[in-house]
């Protein structure tokens, strides 16, 4: 049985791509996960784009409403977006400490 990985999922090239790298050269289950905050177009293309690159599963996050709750709290634009960035990736690396 293989170990599953849980990939940050953009739809994009470069996370496309990891998802074979991921499964063919460490031999991991792959679940592509995006996290949706309101800005992408095409969910459900990209998450065929992922089962078609080799993902076991491909999930949405709905965040739309949280993001933009925590977004508009307090502290300059940039800076909420680095803070909840931060926050995003700790949650992603979980007790293990890899993202």
């Amino acid at each position: 049985m293989n170990k599953t990985v849980v990939l940050a999922y953009s739809g994009g090239l470069d996370t496309t791509a990891m998802i074979p790298f991921l499964k063919e050269r460490h031999g991991y289950d792959v679940v592509a996960m995006l996290v949706d905050v309101g800005c992408v177009t095409g969910i459900e293309a990209l998450m065929e784009r992922a089962k078609a690159a080799g993902a076991i599963d491909a999930v949405v996050v709905d965040a739309k409403e949280g993001f933009a709750r925590k977004i508009s709290a307090g502290g300059s634009a940039p800076e909420r977006v680095r803070e909840q960035l931060s926050r995003a990736q700790e949650l992603l690396a979980g007790p293990s400490g890899v993202a």
